[in-house]
């Protein structure tokens, strides 16, 4: 156990600040010292996933959250997080679902497992678990975007794009530009969802540096104007897919 224990939590938030301001190798040399002053603090384990699958090391990404599950073994977010794991490894979706609902059997608001179980369901055509999973992200998380009454009205006439382009319309999803550069992608329209990318970065939205970890933005790797997007975020020691 680390002496101070205190001084490890207060690194490790530090850390993750780094993070969040697209220093990874500052970051990566913050957490690594973090997690020497207290390895027992799950958190900063978890955050460091965070860094290592942005950087491209999933297998380490994964080594460090099975790590703050054991310290941790009934935190919601941990698990959440390991489900996110396989669905950005593109792995299998059933994985990322098993995780997700162990997640939200301990806490059914908890967004990151309800948004990226809802992604995975619409991406199937699962309308009914789409639509279940959207109804409480809607009440959890300021991402949901448009009213799940609308994209429920939305699918009934015209469908998954027709729900793609009620969430680009709607007033609640002005300001969320990796969201919408994600819609946008899965409507084939390239173009705007770099512009929204493009967005996100001039307005240093705290999602932009995870942009490698959304499978719906696959259409953009191939594009130069990827690569370009991935040095501005300071994502240049790993090649795109």
């Amino acid at each position: 156990m680390a002496s101070n224990p205190n001084l490890g939590e207060a690194e490790s938030a530090l850390a993750y600040l780094t993070f969040l301001e697209w220093r990874l190798p500052a970051a990566d040399s913050a957490f690594q010292r973090a997690i020497a002053l207290n390895p027992g603090y799950a958190t900063a384990h978890k955050w460091y996933a965070d860094l290592l699958l942005t950087d491209g090391r999933a297998a380490e990404a994964m080594r460090e959250l099975l790590r703050a599950k054991e310290l941790d073994p009934l935190a919601p977010i941990i698990m959440a997080n390991i489900g996110s794991w396989y669905w950005m490894q593109q792995t299998g979706g059933d994985s990322a679902l098993i995780w997700m609902d162990r997640a939200l059997a301990l806490d059914a608001s908890n967004p990151l497992a309800l948004e990226n179980s809802s992604s995975i369901y619409f991406m199937r055509g699962d309308s009914a678990r789409f639509f279940k999973a959207r109804e409480r992200l809607d009440v959890s998380s300021s991402r949901a975007g448009a009213p799940v009454a609308e994209l429920r009205k939305a699918w009934a006439s015209g469908g998954r794009n027709a729900v793609l382009r009620a969430q680009l319309a709607s007033a609640r999803s002005q300001g969320l530009s990796v969201e919408r550069a994600r819609w946008r992608a899965q409507l084939g329209d390239i173009d705007g969802a770099f512009r929204e990318l493009d967005a996100a970065v001039a307005d240093h939205s705290i999602w932009a540096i995870y942009v490698d970890q959304f499978p719906d933005l696959d259409p953009l790797r191939r594009d130069p104007r990827y690569a370009a997007l991935r040095e501005r975020l300071g994502l240049v020691k790993h090649s795109s897919p």
